[in-house]
């Protein structure tokens, strides 16, 4: 990818220099060398890059710039479409990406980071490791400051380990840390949608250890966070908990109704039939 950049940038400025592969090799190299850079076939040495770059007019620092670009937004790319896969729950397609890429021998921190944190996650769902491996290597992750990374990818890390604690039936673990990761991301003033993820998580788990008014709190709360800003990514399933909470404070049922019904709004709107068959279910329409 990277010989393919380099070489379509060596054609382009050749032809904006009106400038033949054979006139561009002379006293540099044999003209088919240039016709094997231009295609991508092959990177140049250090003496012919420098040589074409002073026959094209550009400084070769140019180069190594438009290569470092083309990286970052191949990577920023790559990350996107994992995160559509996540939400997808194609893991098996996330594990064998993540893993091809990992191969390469990566040198960025944050990348690294994020291949190795998606690694251990989707082997853990694939059920090719045990749940206490999978937390024992996020915490590594974590637990290693490196220069180059993002803080709130340390935050997500952290709330796919309260996740997999709250799965596994380690409710306290789980609870303590869903509340240190909105501590940090209130002291940061920043990443909302984020936070409405996590208190979902929260109430989810407050709510399993039967904590219903504390549950409720945090439902809310995301609600609000989620009106505010505009997100409607998790609003229907917050409305649904609210219901469900409501229902088990013993609220009039006119209470939890509305709440049910605001959630069936949400799910028909963004297409999300499987929550919408089973609030309909619960309510047996």
């Amino acid at each position: 990818m990277h010989a393919q950049k380099l070489g379509a940038e060596i054609k382009k400025i050749r032809a904006m220099r009106g400038l033949t592969q054979k006139q561009l090799s002379d006293n540099i190299c044999h003209q088919s060398e240039v016709s094997r850079i231009e295609s991508g076939v092959v990177y140049p040495s250090m003496d012919i890059l420098q040589g074409i770059a002073a026959k094209l007019q550009v400084p070769i620092i140019h180069f190594y710039e438009v290569l470092a670009y083309s990286d970052i937004e191949r990577k920023k790319q790559f990350m996107s479409h994992i995160k559509v896969l996540c939400k997808q729950k194609k893991y098996e397609e996330i594990y064998k990406k993540v893993w091809d890429e990992l191969k390469k021998e990566e040198d960025h921190p944050e990348f690294q980071q994020f291949l190795l944190w998606h690694h251990h996650l989707s082997a853990y769902v694939l059920k090719k490791v045990n749940y206490e491996y999978c937390i024992l290597e996020l915490k590594k992750l974590i637990n290693h400051q490196l220069v180059g990374i993002d803080v709130f990818q340390n935050l997500y890390i952290e709330n796919s380990i309260a996740n997999i604690y709250a799965e596994n039936g380690h409710i306290q673990k789980s609870l303590e840390l869903y509340q240190d990761i909105l501590k940090q991301l209130e002291s940061l003033h920043s990443n909302e949608e984020f936070a409405i993820k996590v208190g979902y998580n929260y109430a989810k788990t407050l709510y399993s250890d039967e904590q219903y008014e504390r549950a409720l709190y945090q439902v809310k709360a995301a609600i609000e966070t989620s009106c505010s800003i505009g997100n409607m990514t998790l609003i229907g399933q917050l409305f649904y908990q609210k219901g469900e909470c409501l229902e088990q404070l013993g609220h009039p049922e006119d209470d939890s109704r509305i709440a049910y019904e605001k959630a069936l709004f949400f799910f028909e709107l963004l297409d999300l039939y499987a929550y919408k068959n089973t609030l309909l279910n619960k309510l047996n329409v």
